[in-house]
């Protein structure tokens, strides 16, 4: 669910305001957008070199599919701005990473045997405003281009069993590490497109739009280190369908 901070809310009651107002005038539209996303993860870790499966986890969560409402009026036959939610997904993931570890025990060093059962998902919110000028071709195609500012919320659902064995004088040992990451933040991007009116009320379109979320990093537990993601940027293509009232 989308966090409501002061921020936050300050942003709903702007979009709300500005839908209201559409309603009532004419030329408003809505549009279903949907797509998928590319993002540019980066990964740190403090403790030691990143491991291989990692940096598949960090390649799994850096695509998604997404969905975006978009409620809006065109203020001229060139222009027109809106408010939108959208909603991103990335793929589940679950695995399995066995390693061993040198404990240090009376004279004698003991290896332990380690299994880290790892499970991730990852799901982006975003609720904004955004605006796109539009250039005729003909009088079905067009072109269009545009920007969006708005707030990102980012969710990391994570959870990492790990199970020690041959320690000596003690059974397996089995704990649960893994802990969920949450953030939030301003993003904004760009876009271009073309779209086709199939009639005076439809049109269809695709595209493609580059978008920016500040401080977008989730730190996530494995055994003896943690490893930030950071998914500060993504490349979105998508199609879409918008009906003008």
């Amino acid at each position: 669910m989308f966090p409501f901070t002061r921020t936050n809310l300050h942003l709903l009651i702007c979009s709300i305001v500005f839908v209201s107002a559409s309603i009532r005038a004419d030329d408003v539209y809505v549009s279903l957008e949907m797509g998928t996303s590319e993002t540019k993860a980066n990964m740190k870790s403090k403790h030691t070199h990143i491991r291989s499966d990692q940096s598949l986890t960090a390649n799994a969560l850096s695509d998604s599919d997404f969905s975006r409402l978009k409620l809006g009026k065109y203020l001229t036959p060139s222009f027109r701005a809106y408010s939108y939610v959208q909603i991103s997904d990335s793929d589940d993931i679950d695995y399995k990473h066995f390693s061993s570890h040198q404990l240090s025990s009376g004279s004698s060093p003991q290896d332990i045997k380690i299994r880290e059962k790892i499970t991730v998902a990852k799901r982006d919110y975003e609720l904004g405003l955004g605006s796109d000028y539009i250039y005729s071709l003909n009088e079905r195609w067009s072109l269009s281009t545009g920007a969006n500012i708005g707030m990102y919320a980012s969710k990391v659902d994570f959870a990492n069993e790990v199970k020690l064995r041959n320690i000596k004088g003690l059974r397996s040992l089995r704990e649960n590490i893994g802990t969920n990451s949450a953030n939030q933040g301003l993003t904004a991007g760009v876009n271009l497109g073309i779209g086709y009116d199939i009639s005076d009320k439809w049109q269809i379109a695709t595209g493609a739009r580059y978008s920016l979320m500040h401080g977008n990093t989730h730190q996530l537990q494995y055994f003896g280190h943690k490893v930030d993601y950071s998914f500060k940027d993504a490349t979105q293509y998508h199609l879409n369908a918008s009906y003008r009232f």
